[in-house]
């Protein structure tokens, strides 16, 4: 479709980057009025101006934006360069990309220089959350951890004392806490170190993954059953999906008990797909359902309160939705749903509590 020049030129000068064009020697040949009145790291970039011999001349920064057009007025279909620069008196992040195109057969460059200081201090503030809390990872696993050692070693020098009635003694009611104390702080270091890595994309057997999360479990499944259906494969991050589903698994062990069944299959519904873990317990209640993937929310005794957390914001980081509805038995079951009907934007789990801090 042929586009008006004035209908062109209406819709460059609407862009709130400033936009240029270059011909294939690197001269500028027009541009919208942003382009007019943008920096230029301090050069000008009038019509006829040699656009790469201009910004090689302004340093660093210039010299790595005529790299870039170099590269694209030879050969290569695009580049971009990051760099800072202070508009009145503030520094500005920008993101300069040179994209090449043929017109009325003749090479051209399009630039622009976008704005992209937001986006660049909202990833700096994430950058120092993350290690915010791997600091905080590390007082824990460290620091903590060694003091709650000490309190133990010390613990065990005391006499054993007189049961009162017939619950645990002092002693065993202070034992009980610093152990329970010490398994919260390993299951949280482990909560905050998920993804750090990075999350695979790599395609991964469903079944094979559950098989082994099973396998993990060994020693408690002795009189349960694993009933693998087809679940297909998944886009995912192996090492991680096993975490989870050993988790979904030892949740169904502790909530049904020892003789439970749980099956795993993939469902497609309501145009989402992804696959499913469903037992045949008694299942959890809809008032609890949402909760469940909330960190310290526990039913069982001396529990930590993060098993499915740690499943919630594995699905969350891999993209995908993780949801509590009825197995056909009526007992629990937990999707994960990869191919959410809406794609959800890889990230943390949302925390209520964190809000406003």
């Amino acid at each position: 479709m042929d586009i008006p020049h004035s209908v062109a030129s209406g819709a460059l000068d609407a862009a709130s980057d400033p936009i240029g064009v270059l011909d294939a020697d690197g001269v500028v040949v027009g541009g919208n009025d942003r382009w007019a009145s943008f920096a230029h790291l301090g050069t000008t970039a009038d019509d006829g101006t040699d656009y790469v011999a201009a910004m090689a001349d302004t340093g660093e920064d210039g010299n790595r934006i005529a790299d870039a057009l170099r590269s694209v007025l030879d050969s290569t279909a695009s580049a971009s360069v990051e760099y800072d620069y202070p508009i009145d008196g503030t520094r500005r992040r920008y993101r300069f990309r040179a994209t090449a195109f043929d017109a009325e057969g003749e090479r051209y460059v399009r630039t622009v220089h976008e704005d992209v200081t937001e986006q660049a201090v909202a990833e700096r503030a994430v950058r120092e959350r993350d290690e915010a809390l791997w600091a905080s990872a590390a007082v824990l696993n460290h620091d903590l951890r060694n003091r709650l050692t000490v309190a133990s070693g010390w613990l065990d020098m005391l006499p054993e004392g007189d049961a009162e009635g017939s619950g645990p003694n002092p002693k065993e009611r202070i034992a009980n806490a610093v152990e329970r104390a010490d398994e919260t702080v390993v299951d949280a270091v482990h909560y905050l170190r998920i993804g750090r890595a990075g999350v695979a994309e790599d395609e991964i057997d469903v079944t094979a993954l559950a098989n082994a999360a099973w396998k993990n479990l060994e020693g408690e499944t002795a009189t349960a059953t694993l009933d693998v259906r087809s679940p297909g494969t998944v886009a995912g991050d192996a090492v991680l999906v096993t975490d989870a589903l050993t988790r979904v698994f030892d949740n169904a062990l502790t909530h049904v008990g020892p003789d439970v069944l749980v099956t795993v299959d993939a469902f497609e519904r309501d145009g989402e797909a992804g696959f499913y873990v469903a037992d045949d317990g008694p299942g959890i209640p809809v008032g609890r359902r949402e909760r469940v993937f909330t960190l310290g929310e526990t039913t069982v005794a001396g529990g930590t309160g993060y098993g499915l957390p740690v499943v919630a914001r594995i699905a969350h980081l891999h993209g995908w939705d993780v949801r509590v509805t009825d197995a056909e038995t009526g007992g629990a079951r937990i999707e994960f749903v990869t191919d959410p009907r809406e794609p959800r934007v890889r990230g943390e789990v949302p925390d209520p509590r964190l809000a406003g801090q």
